[in-house]
């Protein structure tokens, strides 16, 4: 038998090691022990402080354990070193546990359990905020302080909205007079953009009033409850949003009828339900998504999906039902304005959309219900825009996706791109973006219309992540220098086309007339969705000749969101697009002058006496391996006359038509 040396003697303690422990094996005692020599888990063999035997409180112990990562200084007050005598532990307070002891994953909540964390997908935009993207974005710009800022604003939208939905409680229901709710609902259908999509005719509206106000009602339906009290939120809001130094109180006002539909939710979605119910349902997410709001949007037209469902909506009624035409017009416009929605909200919040095409017979309406106040060939667009939404977040915004080849995925984006120009093709003329300033149009009118192109051109943009994001894009290249020549000029076509679809947004956005009631997606989301882009595209090419026009879209983004931080009093403060347009001037500013010492270092020696245009020279490309680069030329003329806009005047309150300014239209854009 071998005698252990005085060392391992010394070492030897009464207890078994955590790892021991925790396997129920018999432990050797040393330091470390032979089970975990055995497993290369050395690392791990940890041994608990020796304390004096005392009686202590059931459970004492795991406690201790618990609250161990919550304890006051004092109560922690020991040394960290690993290399410290283990049975030091008799030095400190006897009941204070050593750090050793404490199970690592309690020390801190993982990353599921961090309340601002949540899942990116990395086509969507948000994902310059993940790790990946984050790493890009200091690769280029060569510090953290964008990166900081990113993940800073990710934070600060989830803990707003916690805010929100805390500042939303319950309400004890309050009837108004007729003439007022009258006020209202004459508000609503003149100045909400929900009010024409198909949920719900002014005459059933008034109707169902006359009857309520008359006391003709058998009772108060929930259904019925929910659905005037979110229209009366939505006319309260339009009235009070006249008064523009009024709008954080036009909101809180507004609110009072959307928390009373909200206080019978439950009652919405549990069995028996009704067609009210998710005309309730419906508007109480159109609601939920305009400025100010907390984010219910997707979890309320998710109820409604489901509710709609229930009620068959998404099958076509059959001749058995003995439903009249007009009724089966309305059935279907209400189906296909929550499919839309539906559509748009998965691709803006890049999240799973709640309905299967497959199950879907509902046919798309043909012809208005009468009395409707629907536009026939807007809303037809927008549904045939959503059908294409919903292939093109099964076929390229997946998981499956991702294993693609790349010949297949060059494939769709092109066929994608050719089905998004051809519906822009067939918008009749009085729907253009180019005719909007001068039109006639109502503001409602005007939200919807801008609604079609806003989603087009996010969608194009989605379409061509694959290629676009760097962080994507890179998994071409793994294990090898370069891209095949097909490649490089697929990522160098949708990189341009994903910019201008971004300028198209940006631009526009000198059609709006901010208030309160404009919906999230036309002031937030597709805004931040270009300026992002727009950002990345110049952090790419910086030395483009376009790079300083889209520095001063950036810019004019940067004072859309300044509006809406002094509009809403700073509850809705985005920083975003202007740190992002400071840190691409500084990108951009280096990159060129970077370009202009080698035109002098070129003509100093004599390799070149010519004058060398900055645009040959395209900085910080080599990290992408783009050898291909001179065909992005020619992507950029098919812009028009876009980059000879002088942005140097160009401010917020002019008058000038940014429209007019360039002839290049959406339809020129080719994949």
């Amino acid at each position: 038998m071998q005698t252990q040396s005085p060392r391992q003697a010394n070492e030897r303690v009464s207890t078994a090691c955590l790892p021991c422990r925790k396997r129920k094996v018999k432990c050797s005692g040393s330091s470390p022990c032979k089970d975990c020599l055995r497993l290369g888990k050395d690392s791990e063999c940890v041994y608990a402080a020796v304390q004096r035997r005392k009686r202590k409180c059931p459970g004492k112990l795991s406690r201790e354990v618990r609250q161990g990562p919550l304890a006051t200084t004092g109560q922690r007050n020991c040394d960290f070193d690993g290399n410290n005598d283990r049975n030091a532990g008799t030095s400190l307070h006897q009941d204070t546990l050593q750090p050793e002891c404490i199970p690592s994953e309690l020390h801190a909540p993982t990353l599921l359990e961090r309340d601002e964390w949540s899942y990116q997908e990395p086509w969507a935009w948000t994902s310059i905020c993940s790790d990946p993207g984050s790493e890009w974005i200091q690769s280029k710009t060569g510090d953290r302080g964008f990166v900081a800022i990113a993940k800073r604003f990710t934070k600060d939208l989830v803990t707003k909205s916690s805010e929100e939905k805390r500042a939303l409680s319950g309400t004890a229901p309050v009837e108004i007079d007729e003439a007022l709710a009258r006020e209202y609902v004459n508000a609503f259908y003149q100045n909400c953009w929900e009010a024409d999509i198909g949920i719900i005719d002014r005459d059933e509206i008034e109707a169902k009033l006359e009857s309520h106000y008359r006391s003709r009602l058998p009772k108060d339906e929930e259904a019925w409850f929910a659905l005037r009290n979110i229209v009366f939120a939505g006319g309260c809001r339009s009235v009070l949003a006249k008064d523009h130094t009024s709008c954080v109180a036009a909101q809180a006002e507004a609110n009072r009828f959307f928390q009373m539909a909200l206080s019978v939710l439950t009652s919405l979605l549990l069995p028996p339900t009704s067609l009210m119910a998710v005309q309730a349902l419906t508007l109480m997410a159109c609601y939920s998504q305009s400025l100010g709001n907390p984010g219910f949007k997707n979890l309320l037209c998710f109820n409604a999906v489901q509710v709609a469902q229930s009620k068959g909506l998404h099958r076509q009624p059959d001749r058995a039902w003995g439903m009249s035409e007009n009724a089966i017009l309305k059935r279907n416009w209400l189906w296909w304005a929550i499919y839309t929605l539906d559509k748009h909200l998965a691709l803006c919040s890049s999240r799973p959309s709640a309905i299967d095409d497959r199950n879907v017979s509902t046919l798309i309406p043909t012809s208005i219900p009468t009395g409707s106040s629907i536009q026939l060939h807007l809303h037809t667009i927008g549904v045939r825009h959503a059908r294409i939404q919903s292939r093109v977040s099964r076929e390229l915004l997946s998981f499956k996706a991702l294993s693609l080849p790349a010949g297949e995925l060059i494939r769709l984006v092109t066929d994608f791109s050719a089905e998004l120009k051809q519906l822009v093709a067939e918008m009749p003329h009085e729907f253009e973006i180019s005719t909007l300033a001068t039109s006639s149009h109502s503001k409602r009118r005007v939200t919807q219309i801008l609604y079609v192109h806003f989603s087009i051109w996010g969608t194009l943009m989605a379409v061509h992540a694959h290629f676009f994001y760097p962080w994507m894009a890179s998994r071409f290249t793994k294990g090898t220098n370069t891209a095949s020549p097909e490649i490089e000029n697929q990522i160098v076509s949708s990189s341009a086309i994903v910019a201008e679809a971004a300028r198209q947004i940006l631009l526009a956005l000198r059609l709006l007339n901010t208030s309160v009631t404009t919906p999230s997606w036309l002031a937030f989301d597709y805004p931040i969705y270009a300026a992002i882009n727009l950002f990345i595209y110049i952090l790419k090419y910086p030395t483009l000749a376009s790079a300083s026009a889209d520095l001063g879209l950036l810019d004019v983004c940067a004072g859309h969101f300044g509006y809406i931080e002094f509009l809403t009093s700073s509850q809705v403060s985005i920083s975003l697009p202007r740190e992002a347009a400071n840190v691409a001037s500084k990108v951009v500013k280096a990159a060129k002058a970077r370009a202009l010492e080698d035109v002098s270092a070129a003509a100093a020696v004599g390799h070149d006496d010519r004058a060398i245009d900055p645009q040959d020279h395209v900085a910080g490309m080599e990290d992408l391996n783009f050898d291909a680069f001179d065909n992005s030329t020619t992507a950029l003329n098919e812009f028009g006359d876009f980059l000879a806009l002088d942005l140097s005047s160009w401010n917020l309150v002019s008058s000038f038509d940014m429209v007019n300014s360039s002839t290049s239209d959406f339809v020129s854009i080719s994949p």
